[in-house]
């Protein structure tokens, strides 16, 4: 069939149409602009940011019928929120012919890439992205093997949770879905069968599958067990979940594969989750001083439940000692991580697999009132490192500092591995924005439950949640201390579009349609309901 023609505006004399963008480098506003009828129009466009002079675009100019192409320069008001102006004035109207704002395509990716025969995806719960110095040159913390990985691949500097808390942020990552799409959100919410784990789509492709999780609602009873070759919840089996436990039956089933079978392995370690009891090797490194407060670390999960209650308060010592156990466990954690690099390597299968490294959510220490995670949208709990490995895919040593959200993972690693992008998922590869930096405007969304929602932009962000949206500048305030929705009244309005853009795609989608009978709920055994609670789950933080 052939392409009807582009789609246009109309609009009549003495009237002015606004449109709010955010601007990224090299933008461009493209469109053809004539008159109705033979009567004329004049119009005029200018871009309108906040605190600041309009940026004149087109000066008022007489218009005939036959349209004139428009190419707008919009390059002086990059990396701000403005509103579009599209004035015009008698003594008749105009049509404005496909208005857009475009930027030059960059995301061409290398003539041959190499495509990826096997996937490993090792997700550290509860990893703050600024403790990695790769993301936050000022930490202190040592997790140079880690970090490894970014030094060999792409780290994508802003990557963001779609939740707060474990069970629906790993169900995005493994499905592509957004968490009000799979329905796994609440404490009992069973992840339902139509949301398609990798591990199925994968096994279906002929690939090994094994996955080795230190989480206990990443588990059988909800939902995550299909499609795995070999299903290890250590927590459920009453294992030994610390990261040499996990990392060494990792490396030993890699180690067991033959160099040309596919495998897809998903590592989920916990060290640096509730309770926080590193060796004291790795708590000296970051508080050696003697210490006799209230803050003990086998008790840290039961500590932040009484922390969250307003029940005990803590002193300025208390809180360095709490987040130096924190730290100790990510260091830690860090001195076993390189059994994965190692047992791909002696495989001889590192430089053809594609390796993710990242979170579910961070943790919280007192930067908004309140510690622990799954209680809030700010960055503490979204932000998360992204770290994506594969020759000749991603850049060595690159940084990225586009926004992505954990629902890209699943699409990203379909492209990499060569195999069609199941239609199902709802994130975009990432592959193309590992070597562009900027494509276009991009942005992560983020709920917790059904009462607060956030948008993450490349600098604004907005949380919405009762009645009252709030805005950050993340360039001039990241640690979203200041509400700046009525100094920038333009980027908020900018951001609260974008928002009810992602509401209605989400109702379109049909947001229903993975729970038409409900969404599923276990019953948590006397067992599993103690496992959880040693984490912190059911009544404390998440």
């Amino acid at each position: 069939a052939e392409a009807g023609p582009p789609p246009a505006l109309r609009q009549a004399p003495g009237t002015t149409l606004r449109a709010y963008v955010y601007l990224p480098r090299d933008a461009r506003l493209r469109t053809a602009v004539a008159a109705l009828d033979e009567r004329g129009g004049t119009a005029a466009v200018r871009a309108v940011p906040d605190g600041g002079e309009p940026l004149e675009l087109l000066a008022p100019a007489t218009l005939r019928t036959q349209p004139e192409d428009l190419d707008l320069d919009l390059g002086p008001l990059a990396g701000r929120a403005v509103r579009l102006e599209f004035a015009v004035t008698g003594p008749g109207g105009v049509r404005w012919v496909a208005p857009r704002v475009v930027v030059p395509d960059r995301s061409a990716l290398p003539p041959e890439p190499r495509t990826a025969r096997n996937l490993v995806v090792l997700l550290v719960d509860t990893l703050r992205a600024d403790k990695l110095r790769e993301i936050d040159a000022s930490s202190e913390v040592d997790a140079q093997n880690l970090l490894r990985w970014a030094r060999e691949g792409t780290t994508f500097t802003r990557a963001v949770a779609q939740e707060n808390w474990t069970k629906p942020s790993v169900a995005t990552l493994l499905t592509g879905l957004y968490p009000s799409s799979h329905a796994a959100q609440s404490e009992r919410a069973v992840l339902p069968p139509e949301a398609r784990l990798l591990s199925e789509y994968l096994h279906d492709e002929g690939f090994a599958t094994a996955c080795f999780i230190a989480n206990g609602y990443v588990s059988d009873t909800f939902g995550f067990r299909r499609g795995w070759d070999l299903y290890r919840n250590y927590v459920r089996g009453g294992l030994p979940n610390r990261a040499q436990h996990v990392f060494a039956d990792a490396a030993a089933w890699i180690a067991e594969r033959k160099p040309e079978e596919r495998f897809f392995v998903f590592v989920q370690t916990i060290d640096p989750h509730v309770p926080y009891i590193p060796p004291r090797e790795f708590l000296d490194r970051y508080d050696a001083d003697p210490y006799s407060g209230p803050v003990k670390a086998a008790e840290t999960s039961k500590l932040l439940e009484r922390i969250k209650a307003g029940q005990v308060t803590l002193t300025a010592r208390d809180r360095r000692r709490l987040e130096a156990l924190y730290d100790g466990e990510i260091t830690y954690h860090d001195a076993h991580a390189p059994k994965l690099y190692e047992a791909l390597e002696s495989l001889g299968v590192l430089d053809d697999t594609l390796v993710v490294v990242t979170a579910d959510h961070g943790e919280e220490f007192f930067e908004h009132g309140s510690v622990g995670h799954g209680h809030s949208l700010y960055q503490e709990l979204l932000h998360v490192p992204l770290l994506l490995r594969l020759p000749g895919r991603f850049r060595a040593a690159a940084k990225v500092d586009a926004v992505a959200g954990l629902v890209d993972v699943a699409p990203t690693a379909f492209e990499a591995l060569g195999l069609g992008v199941p239609p199902a998922f709802q994130g975009r590869s990432l592959l193309a924005l590992a070597h562009d930096g900027e494509t276009g405007v991009e942005t992560a969304f983020s709920e917790f439950l059904e009462g607060q929602r956030a948008v993450t932009g490349q600098r604004y962000k907005l949380i919405h949640r009762g009645y009252r949206p709030l805005l950050y500048d993340l360039r001039e305030d990241p640690g979203e201390v200041r509400d700046a929705a009525g100094e920038q009244p333009i980027a908020a309005r900018t951001m609260q579009i974008r928002l009810a853009r992602y509401l209605e795609w989400q109702e379109r989608a049909g947001r229903d349609e993975l729970r038409p009978r409900g969404t599923p709920e276990a019953e948590i055994d006397p067992q599993l309901e103690a496992q959880l609670r040693a984490l912190g789950y059911l009544g404390g933080p998440p």
